[in-house]
């Protein structure tokens, strides 16, 4: 448990520093890749597990930590909560109202694409429609934390 500590506080501190831009859904394959395979030899060289027969994936659920992946869902999941409680600027909420439908019959609130372009992807509105189908319309009555609690049992287990 100590070293779980020490490597998240010297090492994934600094790896996912200002994720919310650069970790997004819509990254290639490779580049994902590579980040899952530089987060598992932080694991490795910080538990020293050279010689580990376990996948990537295996040994960030045994040792408990989030891929890069869940990670990446983990805080959309974040920002989507903190866009709904108005604690984002207002320019970002007034332009994510035109991408927001809500669903009666399934209780959701769902984000739509609306980019033009490729470059549109990356607004934070385009970003969560792969991660507002996964959150229920009840957990944004909830506080910060006991969210952070529903998302870390949804997305990091």
């Amino acid at each position: 448990e100590e070293m779980k500590q020490i490597c998240t506080a010297f090492a994934f501190s600094r790896f996912y520093y200002g994720c919310q831009i650069w970790l997004l859904p819509s990254l290639h394959k490779s580049l994902k890749q590579k980040l899952l395979s530089l987060s598992t030899l932080i694991l490795k060289s910080s538990f020293l597990l050279h010689e580990w027969p376990l996948s990537n994936v295996d040994l960030h659920t045994l040792v408990g930590r989030a891929t890069p992946e869940q990670y990446c869902c983990y805080s959309h999941a974040l920002a989507m909560f903190n866009l709904f409680k108005n604690e984002c600027p207002s320019n970002v909420w007034v332009s994510s109202q035109f991408n927001l439908i809500f669903h009666p019959r399934n209780n959701h609130y769902f984000f739509t694409s609306n980019n033009t372009t490729r470059v549109g992807k990356n607004s934070l509105s385009n970003r969560l429609d792969f991660v507002s189908r996964k959150l229920k319309l009840d957990w944004l009555s909830l506080t910060k934390i006991a969210m952070k609690v529903k998302c870390k049992r949804l997305f990091l287990s």
